[in-house]
C-alpha cells in the first residue's frame, strides 16, 4: 500500500511507501534479516507464549543464535529484555538475563560464560555530551563493554 505525502491514499507521483523495508544496511546499521529478527524478539514478549518458559526460552535462544554476533549454549533471557543492536552482542555459555534488562549494545557487549544479569539492569556502551544529546559516541574503552566469566550485575 502506498499513501500520498499528505496522508491520503491515492495514485500520483507524490506517493511514498507506507512501510519501506529496503533501506541499505550502511544507513540503518543492520540488515533486513536482523531487523526482522529483532521484531520477532519483541513480538514474543507481546504474545502469551512469551510467559511460558518452555516455549519462550528456546525461541529467544534461537533468535539470539541468529541475531547476536555469537550466542553460547544454555542462553536464557526472561521477558522484556531489550537491546538496540543485537549484532553487537556476544553472549557466552550458560548465561542468564533477567526481566526488564536493557543492553545498549551500540558500542558492543561481550558477556562471558556463566554471567548473570539481574532484573531492571541497564548497561550503556555509549555516552553523549551534556549539552548536545543528539550526538552520541561509543564508550571510551579500548574494546567492547565486557562482563567476564562468572560475573553478576
Amino acid at each position: 500500500m502506498t499513501i500520498q505525502q499528505d496522508g491520503r491514499s491515492g495514485g500520483d507521483k507524490s506517493r511514498v511507501p507506507c512501510y519501506p523495508v529496503s533501506y541499505p544496511a550502511d544507513i540503518l546499521g543492520f540488515t533486513l534479516e536482523q531487523r526482522c529478527l529483532h521484531f520477532l524478539w519483541d513480538a514474543l514478549d507481546r504474545a502469551p507464549a512469551g510467559l511460558i518458559v518452555d516455549i519462550a526460552f528456546p525461541l529467544r535462544r534461537a533468535v539470539a543464535g541468529r541475531l547476536f554476533k555469537s550466542c553460547g549454549r544454555h542462553f536464557y533471557a526472561e521477558e522484556n529484555v531489550r537491546f538496540n543492536f543485537g549484532q553487537n552482542i556476544e553472549a557466552g555459555e550458560d548465561m542468564f538475563i533477567n526481566r526488564n534488562a536493557f543492553l545498549d549494545s551500540k558500542g558492543g557487549i561481550e558477556l562471558g560464560d556463566f554471567v548473570g544479569i539481574g532484573e531492571n539492569v541497564v548497561i550503556f556502551t555509549h555516552s553523549h555530551s551534556e549539552s548536545v544529546h543528539e550526538t552520541r559516541a561509543t564508550a571510551r574503552w579500548p574494546s567492547a563493554t565486557s562482563l567476564g566469566s562468572t560475573a553478576t550485575r
